[in-house]
């Protein structure tokens, strides 16, 4: 979270409508809030929307090997949840309390009863007020803008048309709410680049800044990106969900704890989620943008291990029973694991009858090769082989399509205890295949 002084101030008039049909009760006011539900099931055809998604519900069908809950963010200040900072999110209360979690597009299956859930409509809207740098700015957020403070699961209606990128909801029979995985074209983008990597931040246990100056101008991620969601993933391919404010910092600045940080300028944050990342590799993060779904492919980079060598005082009675000397200090177990690097690799690619043979640099000091190839430049559908000893310096690919281009990259790994160590790619060499 990050400094700063927030007045809160509330004006919120809120028009709901029905998909069709009567209204079956009148409109009641909770908190201020003019909250009209309506009395109708989506009876006609499927029909998309934008909803207001709790973290732990859009997360929970896209990471793989996570299966810890993605909490709601929680500020001290009680105000930059109802921020432009936190564009892309939502909060379910006017109390400044927490981020919520994610406003997304979500198909809604034809017959699916809608009764119990607020609808948002373009007549509704939502009067914001802070005050930053001793100015104050009221905001007047209008129409689907209004999800911005709305309830969990309150929607505003797109039409019949699938948007480029959505979930569907699933009603469970307990009358639970489910959300399937994100259906969109995912377009992996390869020349971000890491900033800064920092394992001591004033934002969290780590912190990871990206550098966009190299990606298409279409593909970038800046400071006016709306920012829907993001994912790190990790070389075994472990994934962890991220949160607005907490962990993303104007998109490019990514910062989480682990265990070890729990407050950050006063405001509480959260751990669990994120503990395992310790002692793996990051290769990619995903942005889940109001533009679409991109993967960027960044160079790996190992988290190390952090260790708590926070003495424990001894009460009372272990004081008048154990000399002092026993009880002062004592060691970490297991001893922190150091940082290891592992060189850019280069690599040369020469072309055969169906076949390529792909040469690098051998180096001593890691403990084998992954060579990566592929017939578009993205790497979309690649093959990746790998050589485990540092002593070989070729391979020869076979069984490919004659007058075919290829596209190849190698990189280097180093196996430290059960994880591996990943160098970053060489610059991507291509070659018709004879």
């Amino acid at each position: 979270m990050r400094k700063g002084m927030w007045k809160k101030g509330l004006t919120v008039a809120m028009a709901a409508a029905m998909l069709a049909g009567p209204v079956s009760v009148p409109a009641v006011f909770n908190n201020g809030v003019a909250v009209v539900k309506a009395d109708e099931t989506n009876k006609g055809q499927d029909v998309y929307v934008l909803m207001n998604i709790p973290y732990a519900d859009f997360y929970k069908a896209e990471l793989n090997k996570n299966t810890v809950k993605v909490d709601a963010t929680t500020s001290a200040t009680k105000t930059k949840t109802r921020s432009t900072l936190a564009n892309g999110s939502y909060h379910a209360d006017n109390t400044g309390e927490h981020i919520s979690g994610i406003t997304y597009p979500v198909k809604i299956k034809a017959g699916t009863d809608l009764s119990k859930l607020t609808k948002i409509t373009d007549a509704s809207k939502v009067s914001i007020t802070v005050n930053m740098k001793g100015k104050e700015t009221t905001t007047e957020y209008k129409g689907k803008d209004a999800l911005f403070e709305s309830a969990d699961y309150s929607y505003y209606e797109l039409g019949t048309t699938a948007p480029a990128y959505y979930k569907e909801l699933t009603v469970n029979e307990d009358g639970s709410y489910s959300f399937g995985k994100t259906t969109a074209t995912e377009k992996t983008v390869e020349g971000a680049v890491i900033e800064k990597f920092k394992t001591s931040s004033n934002y969290g246990d780590y912190q990871l800044n990206l550098n966009f100056d190299k990606v298409a101008d279409s593909d970038k991620i800046i400071k006016n990106t709306k920012v829907l969601a993001a994912v790190i993933t990790t070389t075994d391919g472990t994934q962890y969900g991220l949160r607005h404010v907490e962990n993303i910092w104007k998109g490019t600045e990514l910062a989480w704890g682990t265990g070890f940080t729990t407050q950050v300028h006063g405001c509480p944050i959260s751990g669990e989620h994120y503990a395992s990342m310790m002692g793996k590799t990051i290769d990619a993060v995903t942005y889940y943008t109001e533009n679409g779904v991109v993967k960027y492919d960044i160079d790996d980079t190992y988290v190390p291990v952090k260790f708590d060598t926070t003495a424990t005082k001894p009460s009372d009675a272990t004081t008048a029973t154990k000399p002092a000397a026993t009880t002062t200090a004592t060691k970490p177990a297991v001893k922190p694991v150091k940082k290891v690097t592992v060189k850019k690799q280069t690599a040369k690619v020469k072309a055969g009858k169906k076949k390529l043979t792909v040469t690098w640099k051998k180096d001593k000091n890691v403990s084998g090769y992954q060579i990566k190839i592929a017939t578009k430049k993205n790497f979309k559908g690649a093959k990746t082989y790998t050589v485990k000893s540092y002593k070989t310096y070729k391979k020869v690919i076979k069984k490919l399509k004659a007058n075919k281009k290829y596209f190849v990259k190698v990189r280097a790994y180093k196996t430290v205890g059960k994880s591996k160590v990943y160098g970053a790619y060489s610059a991507v060499r291509s070659c018709k295949v004879k």
